[in-house]
């Protein structure tokens, strides 16, 4: 919904207008005005509510994205401020509201029941994976709901998942590695994200190869790689990262982490396990954009990855992360530079560049 104001009018006036009166907070007609005695209604309502930190909202007679969430909220979820920890078993109003939040991004698609299974768990860990916390790190990817989770899931795009990062692709690489970097630091630069927000569409994402809903950060991988090659140089276009890992591994192209410094084209790889240890089918993929080497090993990466921030987005990932399998080089002999200009960009360093 967009920010209202007194003055406005039309469909979504009505709408503000019906929640308000579901809430006892207006009596008048229901005409698509935003008048006066709406305005007045709106104030009261801010006064009354709580924002999704569980902060007051300021009272100022404007319907921004918070009062829009207090009006859509039931009750119950309005007054939960979702600072408890949920995991896996647990049931209630709070897993109720995390559903409908993962629901309202494109993760969770069945109804909403209340109980922390096995479909919230894996709509949790897909949200983690390609979201920010409040530090401007992605998050743990544990299938747990803590503060910084909770943060995201009422900050998923916009300003709030900005890296801050500058799209800066470094020296000394090859043809097709540059190339490679530059198509998809295009569709960065261009702006792709989801619209509506949440909906893992839009207007450019279709042309990925995706299916309307799906996640879609393999397609744009996939998307890519073709642009760059001409071909898909794992045979096929894929979808899903754990068949694009299963297809670079039988293509000799697949690269383990740990001894493997990864060079900037490359993809990163990220698969997700269960409680037992086994791999769970589930992942994200991107792009390496920038790579930081110490004594001999890479320990971070800068990125540009699609599906992240609900867009086309620069990021920074540790190679700590357990959920970082490996590479997929799928470059010629001669696309294997040794001299490429190495170190990434951090937000701190970047401040006065343009950035997203």
């Amino acid at each position: 919904m967009k920010t209202l104001k007194h003055g406005e009018r039309g469909a979504e006036v009505k709408t503000l207008q019906r929640l308000l009166k579901e809430r006892g907070f207006f009596n008048a007609y229901v005409g698509g005005n935003f008048l006066e005695r709406t305005e007045a209604a709106v104030k009261a309502f801010q006064a009354a509510n709580k924002g999704p930190d569980g902060s007051d909202l300021e009272v100022d007679g404007i319907v921004g994205k918070n009062t829009w969430w207090a009006l859509e909220s039931t009750p119950a979820e309005a007054a939960a401020t979702g600072s408890d920890y949920l995991k896996y078993g647990d049931k209630g109003n709070e897993v109720l509201k995390l559903q409908r939040l993962l629901a309202k991004q494109g993760f969770f698609k069945d109804e909403p029941s209340g109980s922390f299974n096995v479909v919230t768990q894996d709509a949790v860990t897909y949200f983690q994976q390609s979201h920010l916390g409040s530090d401007g790190s992605f998050l743990d990817v544990d299938g747990v709901v803590g503060p910084a989770t909770w943060w995201a899931l009422r900050n998923p795009s916009g300003a709030p998942q900005k890296s801050g990062l500058h799209s800066a692709a470094p020296a000394s690489l090859t043809p097709l590695r540059q190339r490679q970097l530059e198509i998809v630091l295009g569709e960065h630069k261009k702006g792709v994200k989801e619209v509506p927000d949440g909906s893992n569409w839009g207007t450019e994402i279709p042309k990925y190869g995706g299916r309307k809903g799906d996640p879609w950060c393999c397609w744009f991988w996939s998307w890519g790689n073709k642009q760059t090659f001409g071909q898909y140089t794992l045979g096929a276009k894929i979808g899903s990262c754990m068949s694009a890992w299963k297809a670079a591994k039988k293509k000799g192209m697949a690269r383990e982490k740990g001894a493997y410094v990864p060079i900037p084209g490359d993809a990163f790889v990220m698969l997700y396990r269960n409680s037992s240890g086994k791999l769970k089918g589930t992942g994200h993929i991107g792009y390496v954009l920038r790579v930081k080497v110490q004594n001999g090993k890479a320990v971070a990466i800068n990125t540009v990855e699609g599906n992240s921030g609900n867009r086309v987005k620069l990021g920074k990932r540790t190679l700590a992360s357990k959920d970082i399998v490996g590479f997929i080089n799928p470059f010629p002999a001669d696309e294997q530079p040794t001299d490429w200009e190495s170190g990434i960009v951090d937000a701190a360093a970047t401040e006065k560049l343009g950035t997203r």
